[in-house]
């Protein structure tokens, strides 16, 4: 679906997005001794047993393990076996982070991001957490002070400085940060636009099995900026990736594709199915054109760019903090316009995005604004 992530609440909820909790309380390096414990604890994760993973970490957290310390965090962040508590997660990942725990460092900041449950939105205080983490080389502190950056988050707007950040995590394979810096070549934020180098870093994220970055990549071959050949076969073939992937944007695009007849046989049945499938995870454009279809309207062109695909949550590899509705972003659009936009995009008829082919220099779909 196109979710509406430019929302306030998103604000809120992030935390738990960007942690992926599971991983966060039991994967990676950073294990102690207690061993046992954490393996059992693990089990009664998974299994939703947020008492037992409580009574089991505690005693280990109470001992000065980091680990445990880091998951304590976790647990009273998400409120899960304790009620949500923001003051108690950052206490229990400031022991961890004493200790030299990254996770832990790169934790706290996202929660003054976020802001509630007892903590006070803070911008300073969360941007020097994230500098801590991403100074010794932490990927997502990296991301995350990038997504800082470029939002005029706690330091003034600095696009540039945002895609050095963004560098630094992107070269240690983290997709967001890949898709990241696609993004900033593609919109010439920080860096002269370029789309074959936006390609190429798409491509990095897409090769990791990211879905937008595989639907981005099918919408730069079949408009084909300067810099990439169109080529609607392939463009096929990567909206099929990442519409494996439960991609309702890229199901949305497939259906355009065999409506317009482009790299594939014309098929109003297949792409009245596409539309279906996407229309029914939601995708509000897809209904639209679905409508359209079924009343023999000509079909309002099918590039789902979206929300979920090319904003500031999505290209931007789901920042923790985009730029509030109306807001003036970075690049002195607002937050409507700071990404191609989602509404009406145009390929084939009906009411043309004009920013699609204005995003890359290009008069081809209309006037540009």
């Amino acid at each position: 679906m196109v979710p509406n992530r430019g929302k306030a609440a998103f604000a809120v909820s992030v935390v738990v997005v960007a942690f992926v909790a599971f991983r966060l309380l039991f994967g990676g390096a950073d294990r102690s001794a207690a061993s046992q414990a954490m393996a059992k604890a693990k089990q009664a994760y998974a299994g939703g047993d947020y008492n037992t993973v409580l009574r089991l970490l505690r005693p280990e957290a109470d001992k000065g393990d980091r680990a445990a310390e880091l998951s304590m965090g976790t647990l009273y962040e998400n409120g899960h076996g304790v009620p949500r508590n923001y003051v108690e997660a950052v206490r229990w990942y400031q022991k961890a982070a004493d200790q030299g725990n990254l996770e832990a460092e790169w934790a706290i900041g996202n929660i003054y991001v976020a802001g509630g449950f007892g903590i006070t939105r803070d911008y300073a205080e969360a941007l020097r957490w994230f500098q801590k983490s991403a100074d010794q080389g932490f990927a997502p502190g990296q991301y995350s002070l990038g997504n800082m950056y470029i939002a005029g988050r706690g330091v003034p707007p600095d696009p540039s400085g945002a895609l050095r950040w963004y560098r630094k995590a992107a070269d240690q394979g983290y997709s967001d940060a890949q898709n990241s810096v696609g993004y900033l070549y593609a919109r010439g934020i920080g860096v002269s636009q370029d789309a074959a180098q936006s390609l190429n870093w798409f491509r990095k994220a897409a090769d990791q099995g990211d879905g937008d970055a595989q639907n981005v990549i099918g919408m730069l071959y079949m408009t084909g900026p300067r810099g990439v050949s169109k080529n609607c076969a392939d463009a096929m073939q990567w909206f099929r990736k990442a519409a494996d992937h439960g991609n309702s944007n890229a199901e949305n695009n497939i259906g355009f594709l065999y409506a317009q007849g482009c790299g594939v046989a014309p098929s109003i049945s297949d792409a009245r199915r596409w539309y279906q499938q996407s229309a029914n995870h939601g995708n509000q454009l897809a209904q639209q054109n679905l409508a359209k279809l079924q009343s023999d309207v000509r079909v309002v062109a099918g590039v789902t760019v979206g929300l979920a695909a090319l904003t500031a949550v999505g290209i931007i590899g789901a920042l923790a903090f985009p730029p509030d509705p109306g807001q003036a972003s970075s690049s002195g659009d607002s937050y409507g316009t700071y990404v191609i936009r989602q509404e009406g995009s145009s390929f084939g008829g009906g009411r043309p995005d004009t920013s699609v082919g204005c995003a890359w220099g290009d008069r081809s779909y209309g006037t540009c604004h």
